[in-house]
């Protein structure tokens, strides 16, 4: 079994950081998806309503 971080192999032990992840959306993206959710909203009131 090999040992890390020991001899001259260069494999120092060094805790790990988290990844901080970040990510890029275009506002066109959510006017779009605010959109969406509007209309699917809109649309299960209305087969609610039909329902009664």
């Amino acid at each position: 079994m090999s040992q890390q971080g020991y001899g001259a192999h260069g494999n120092e032990c060094y805790p790990q950081n988290m990844v901080q992840l970040v990510g890029y959306r275009s506002p066109q993206a959510l006017v779009e998806a605010q959109a969406e959710a509007v209309l699917r909203l809109r649309l299960k009131r209305s087969l609610d309503q039909a329902a009664e």
